[in-house]
């Protein structure tokens, strides 16, 4: 299978993590991993849909960006929706459920299955990617776009999962990176020449070439999903983290 259309910059950040520093379904809700492609399930994806199990409090400042948001009109008729979601200041496991049923409702009419024609994020929002093998359709770009306007931003889907995911793997809005660092080197997936935080900011930058991480990870995808969570969720996969867990 060929799988397109990376959604988040996470994919990137992912793809300088494991490489190099300049390179370039199921109607029940679940999947069990042997019916996800392997490379898919090193790229972050869900197996589930619309089983969350934790609720999220907005700070000011997420709140803040949600609303600037809202107010450039980038998420169209998503506003009504999101808003109704945040109005308490918090976002809850049920909600993302129900936005999340939502989606695969939405798709569903246009005969889309989640973990067969799409895949979740394992964090933030939006499809991780397109398997566009199954329907000549989703090869039209333009296509790919309506739909998604139509399910998960029209919706309210993807600025609400986007700020759940935020407030769950960073409450307090924090610099995420010493973290990031921190979380790699615990799991011991730094390049052997990066000992100091100062020597990964650097490489983390650009400001070098060469891997960040040990060796080339897109053939072993335990360490892959390692540091993906050391990535993209790095307070709740290290030692003494200041979530005190």
């Amino acid at each position: 299978m060929r799988y397109a259309r990376w959604r988040v910059a996470l994919g990137a950040v992912l793809c300088a993590l494991a490489l190099c520093a300049g390179c370039g379904g199921a109607t029940n809700g679940a999947a069990t991993p042997s019916d996800i492609p392997s490379d898919a399930l090193m790229q972050g994806v869900r197996s589930t849909y619309g089983q969350y199990e934790h609720t999220v409090t907005l700070i000011p400042a997420y709140r803040q960006q949600i609303e600037d948001l809202l107010q450039r009109n980038v998420y169209r008729g998503g506003s009504e929706p999101v808003e109704a979601v945040i109005a308490d200041g918090v976002i809850t496991a049920d909600e993302m459920d129900e936005l999340e049923r939502g989606v695969v409702a939405c798709y569903a009419k246009y005969d889309l299955q989640t973990n067969v024609d799409y895949y979740f994020n394992e964090y933030g929002f939006g499809m991780h990617h397109w398997d566009l093998s199954h329907h000549d359709f989703l090869r039209d770009p333009g296509r790919i776009n309506q739909l998604e306007l139509e399910c998960e931003f029209d919706s309210g889907y993807s600025v609400v999962s986007q700020y759940y995911w935020q407030a769950y793997t960073n409450p307090d809005n924090i610099d995420i990176k010493p973290y990031q660092y921190q979380c790699l080197k615990e799991h011991d997936l730094l390049a052997m020449d990066l000992l100091m935080y100062e020597d990964y900011l650097r490489a983390y930058n650009g400001q070098r070439s060469g891997p960040l991480v040990k060796g080339m990870l897109s053939t072993t995808p335990l360490i892959n999903a390692q540091v993906l969570r050391c990535d993209s969720d790095p307070l709740h996969n290290i030692a003494n983290s200041p979530l005190g867990r």
